[in-house]
Parts: structure tokens; C-alpha cells; sequence
């Protein structure tokens, strides 16, 4: 059946508007973490997170995505989460990223960062 301009067509319930439980593992939904990548920068490691951003440098070239599976690698192993939990939400191509952590809310992720990252800002007093 065509549907006709300025016609409504009835809404139907659908399986997807029923209401779920949320997951009390991500009960705000997943995190979104900024970083700011160095590629080529010698070694893995995070060098620190200041203002919502996460410094980060990997040894690998920015070459066939081999930059950005290295810092897959390094996030999921600072943060203690699955590598398959950790995707891009922006920024694949670029220096600046935004990288989407399906395991982890908001809260648990920032409690992390502050268990496993000092502030460049706390070192300094």
C-alpha cells in the first residue's frame, strides 16, 4: 500500500518502543572518552589527561589504521576493559579522537582515570 501525501499512516507498536531494563553496567549508556594521539611517539603509553582529554602516544605509524588498533590496545589495557568494548565515535583519520566505551557509564569511567591517571594539573602542586 502507497502512502499518499498529507495521509497518517497509524502508529503501530513495535517491539523496539517497549520498555527494557536498563543494565546496570551502563546504565547511562556508554562513555565517550576525548584523546588526543601521538602516533609514532616512540612507546605506548598514556601521557596524561587534563580538561576531559586523555594524551595519549603509540610506536606505531598512522599507516593502514595500525595507530589506531595500537591505541584500542592501550585504552582497553589502562582502563581494564575488553578490547570489543572500546570503538570510534569520531575522529578515525584525525589527531583528535573520540573513542566510545560500550562497557563502562560516565561515572566508572572517570573513576578509573583517576585510579590509573594522575592529572598533569596534581602532579604539579
Amino acid at each position: 500500500m502507497a502512502r499518499q501525501s498529507g495521509q497518517k499512516q497509524p502508529h503501530a507498536p513495535s517491539s523496539a518502543s517497549k520498555q527494557t531494563r536498563p543494565d546496570p553496567k551502563i546504565a547511562s549508556g556508554p562513555a565517550l572518552l576525548r584523546i588526543r594521539l601521538t602516533p609514532k611517539g616512540g612507546r605506548d603509553a598514556v601521557t596524561r589527561y587534563e580538561e576531559g582529554i586523555l594524551y595519549a602516544r603509540v610506536s606505531a605509524p598512522p599507516v593502514d589504521g595500525a595507530a589506531n588498533k595500537a591505541l584500542i590496545a592501550l585504552v582497553a589495557e589502562t582502563l581494564a576493559v575488553p578490547k570489543s568494548s572500546v570503538a570510534f565515535h569520531a575522529g578515525e583519520t584525525s589527531r583528535d579522537k573520540v573513542l566510545r566505551l560500550e562497557t563502562l557509564s560516565e561515572s566508572e569511567l572517570q573513576q578509573r582515570l583517576q585510579a590509573h591517571i594522575v592529572p598533569t594539573s596534581q602532579t604539579e602542586a
